[in-house]
């Protein structure tokens, strides 16, 4: 039987946490007053929940932007339009232009190499498909 070794994308392979963040408070800022999110609002919503589209929403609602009533997944896709065009910018000449640029990447490529001589490596993220690859491409992983 043979091994499989999994990385998680964010936090393990990239660091993502601060990109990640400024797109949250970003996002707040463009569809609520203009505020951005306080460092206080971006704590409580993290206890909320992990999912950062999930926490703008939460952020806008207890700010009184959505009604006590409203459901996130009736917000999530504009929440997420915007998220994303922040955190990924421009597509030019193969290179995002958004927050995802200032990712730095926490593995050691030569480590990664050396344990696919022996072992099927794999990657394991709540990231969409499409980030995972570009950061994959960016860094000249595997």
């Amino acid at each position: 039987m043979g091994i499989l070794v999994l990385f998680d994308n964010d936090g393990v392979l990239r660091d993502e946490s601060q990109s990640y963040e400024r797109a949250v408070a970003n996002s707040v800022e463009i569809l609520s007053d203009g505020e951005i999110a306080t460092h206080a609002e971006l704590i409580s919503s993290r206890k909320a929940t992990n999912n950062d589209w999930e926490r703008v929403f939460y952020i806008l609602k207890d700010r009184g932007v959505f009604g006590e009533d409203e459901q996130v997944e009736n917000r999530l896709p504009d929440i997420k339009k915007i998220f994303q065009r922040l955190y990924l910018g421009d597509l030019v000449n193969g290179r995002y232009t958004g927050y995802i640029k200032d990712e730095t990447w926490l593995a050691d490529n030569n480590l990664l190499r050396e344990l696919a001589r022996f072992t099927d490596l794999a990657i394991v993220s709540g990231a969409p498909l499409d980030e995972i690859e570009y950061t994959k491409n960016r860094n000249e992983i595997l």
